[in-house]
């Protein structure tokens, strides 16, 4: 008999240790709840504990279990769970986890394969037509600038079996809005004549791009107003990535698709903050969080209530993206005394512009930051009030048909 089990452990191999190790951590969470939930128990007979209390300490108990809330009990157990579940999956190959695609760049992305129709499409080319219609009728500037998504146009980088129609989707988009003669920056076609992967461009973990990428995006703005004659000549002081320090804080950071896989999967980023070298003073006030701040670029465009301990980086609750701007608001008004250029800029997207429209604080004295999704308050009113002289309307490749571009702001009479 020993023989017998001596032959079978022998032909253990690494994926049967890792399972056995799984379903022993199981057992643990399952069973680990138990004896708390007895001592609960036992002071709610001995009058210890009052009912109430009782009925709240075993819901947090167990609902501390799923959560991933900071001030939830067995948090940790949420995160193991699904780092243990990462290791298992990316022994055994397994190319998808969790709605995420492992990518032969090693980068993880969702997939999104049902197609937009042609109703679909050309209501949202008639919306952002509209818009910029409605800044040309007063003499005033548009620009639409779609962003990239990990999923490449020119690389071929999804495993054998999926499919993507993002980049279709977006092609057919622009096509329309060419036709229309609104004035677009197609950020992938750019990132391919400079020879930019998407490898250098994006995070790992997570589906937005690098704070690199989103500066280099900022200058490309820039350059595109400039050709439009929009601006003046772009004050190269303000584009040149040697006035500004990228702070890099390694292996800190797990993005919104690692958190679904875990640090195991693919790994972790850096943590990379962009401060510039100069002197810089900012205003920035968000009215929904009551947020009302002068000072440098970096003491004002950081979500400072965020705590974030780069020393011990909690990987499931911490977002270094999502300190950019405060992460996602429905208004960010940015005022810049010192900027080189007066003109007002009207400023709408989604959490793929935080960083650059953080940036164009830098260079415009005054910026209106709209995200739509979130904003509830009235845009034509807005709109007429601070009467921008140019919008820019930024719109990610994986959400061209969205709140950003379908809402009806898009047709409101100004």
């Amino acid at each position: 008999m020993v023989q017998d089990l001596l032959k079978k452990a022998r032909r253990l191999r690494a994926p049967h240790v890792l399972a056995a190790a799984f379903l022993l951590y199981i057992g643990f969470v399952a069973l680990y709840p138990l004896a708390q939930l007895l001592d609960c128990t036992k002071a709610l007979v001995r009058d210890e504990m009052s009912p109430a209390d009782y009925i709240e300490s075993v819901d947090e108990l167990y609902y501390g279990m799923l959560s991933t809330e900071q001030d939830q009990p067995l948090l940790q157990n949420k995160g193991t769970y699904i780092d243990l579940n990462g290791a298992m999956a990316r022994l055994m190959g397994q190319p998808m986890m969790n709605e995420r695609v492992t990518l032969k760049n090693g980068h993880l992305s969702h997939v999104v394969s049902w197609r937009s129709t042609p109703e679909e499409i050309e209501f949202t080319a008639q919306n952002i037509t509209a818009l910029a219609r409605k800044q040309a009728s007063q003499g005033r500037q548009f620009l639409f600038v779609l962003t990239p998504a990990q999923i490449s146009k020119y690389e071929d980088l999804l495993p054998a079996g999926y499919t993507d129609t993002t980049n279709e989707t977006a092609d057919a988009l622009l096509a329309l809005l060419a036709q229309n003669g609104v004035p677009c920056l197609d950020l992938r076609e750019q990132m391919w004549a400079e020879n930019i992967t998407n490898a250098e461009a994006f995070f790992v973990t997570d589906h937005h791009w690098k704070p690199q990428t989103g500066f280099w995006a900022y200058t490309k703005i820039l350059d595109t107003l400039e050709a439009m004659g929009a601006i003046g000549s772009v004050d190269s002081f303000y584009t040149d990535s040697g006035q500004y320090e990228f702070v890099t804080y390694p292996d800190t950071f797990l993005g919104s698709s690692g958190k679904r896989t875990g640090i195991y999967y693919a790994g972790v980023d850096d943590s990379i903050f962009i401060q510039p070298r100069f002197d810089t003073e900012i205003s920035l006030t968000i009215p929904e969080r009551e947020v009302d701040l002068t000072g440098r670029y970096e003491d004002v465009c950081y979500n400072t209530e965020d705590e974030v301990h780069l020393d011990d980086p909690d990987f499931f609750q911490y977002s270094a993206y999502s300190l950019y701007g405060w992460g996602d608001n429905g208004l960010n008004q940015w005022r810049n005394e010192q900027a080189p250029d007066s003109s007002k800029v009207m400023l709408i997207g989604d959490s793929f512009g935080n960083i650059p429209f953080s940036l164009m604080s830098l260079y415009f004295s005054s910026c209106e930051e709209l995200d739509m999704r979130y904003y509830s308050g009235d845009f034509g009113a807005h709109y007429k009030d601070f009467q921008p002289d140019i919008v820019i309307l930024e719109a990610t490749l994986d959400q061209v048909i969205a709140e950003n571009t379908t809402y009806a702001f898009c047709r409101e009479d100004p």
